[in-house]
């Protein structure tokens, strides 16, 4: 383990992991007097030798389960595993993930949910954080590909909402979203997306087909209570907004997934292979 200080920030660099890549963790990155957050940058094994190659970049919310275990449950998505069984058939990308500071108030968009305490509402302003501090202090010391088509975020249940609403909001900084059984419904979505404020904030947004992010929304058949969610939202981008499947849409039903991280850690090699897989 090696202290660094980059950008002004103060962090270490641990790894090797899995032979495939090693990590910069800082706990307290300072941008713009925001909040201090934790982060993990991975970097790919070749990073430090690949002379002047750049890296497409994706950006993980809920970053204390992306590679360890963490959250309610103590579980993982496993991103590493998902990287090192997929080690040479894609172009891995450098990978920031971001703990949350207050999970209901960064990664939703109403106020209240089902009761007074639930304290959400944020997503706005943790988007314009991550599209204007953290994205161009992470652009300004690595080695990234910075256009919007090279950098994805991505995010599971709140965090697919977020997600969705982030690159909504700056379809010019995040050209890629990745929803793992998004929680579209929260707030007045609960009677159905049609008519939902999530939507109507996104009008403009989503009917131009120059600058609007490319989704992938996935859900489990079964065991995942968000699976209605994730219909409803695939059918109004299709049905509403023109998004054609394939294209700047890409869905997955898992017929055995539940809502959870060993859910979405399968669902990891998926997306990895989908969006960065050799071509």
């Amino acid at each position: 383990m090696t202290q660094i200080s980059i950008g002004g920030q103060e962090g270490w660099e641990h790894g090797n992991d899995q032979g495939i890549g090693y990590f910069h963790t800082y706990d307290r990155l300072s941008l713009r007097g925001s909040a201090p957050h934790k982060i993990h940058i991975w970097l790919p094994d070749d990073y430090g030798t690949s002379g002047a190659k750049r890296y497409q970049v994706l950006y993980m919310l809920d970053g204390e389960t992306a590679f360890f275990k963490g959250g309610l449950l103590n579980k993982s998505l496993e991103t590493s595993s998902a990287l090192a069984s997929l080690a040479g058939s894609i172009s891995p990308p450098i990978i920031v993930a971001i703990y949350p500071t207050h999970r209901n108030w960064q990664y939703t968009h109403q106020s209240n949910y089902r009761d007074d305490k639930f304290e959400g509402g944020g997503v706005y302003e943790y988007a314009d954080y991550l599209a204007n501090s953290l994205k161009p202090w992470v652009d300004g010391n690595y080695k990234t590909k910075s256009g919007s088509s090279d950098t994805t975020i991505l995010g599971a249940s709140f965090g697919g909402l977020a997600s969705f609403i982030i690159a909504a909001c700056f379809p010019s900084s995040f050209g890629n979203s990745i929803c793992f059984s998004g929680s579209f419904y929260v707030g007045d979505g609960e009677h159905g997306l049609e008519h939902s404020s999530l939507l109507r904030h996104f009008d403009s947004t989503l009917r131009n087909k120059e600058n609007r992010p490319v989704y992938w929304i996935d859900w489990g058949r079964v065991a995942d209570p968000e699976n209605s969610d994730c219909r409803d939202m695939v059918h109004q981008l299709v049905t509403r907004y023109g998004y054609e499947i394939g294209k700047d849409l890409h869905i997955w039903e898992d017929p055995v997934g539940g809502h959870n991280e060993d859910s979405w850690a399968f669902r990891m090699k998926l997306i990895l292979h989908h969006f960065y897989r050799n071509r």
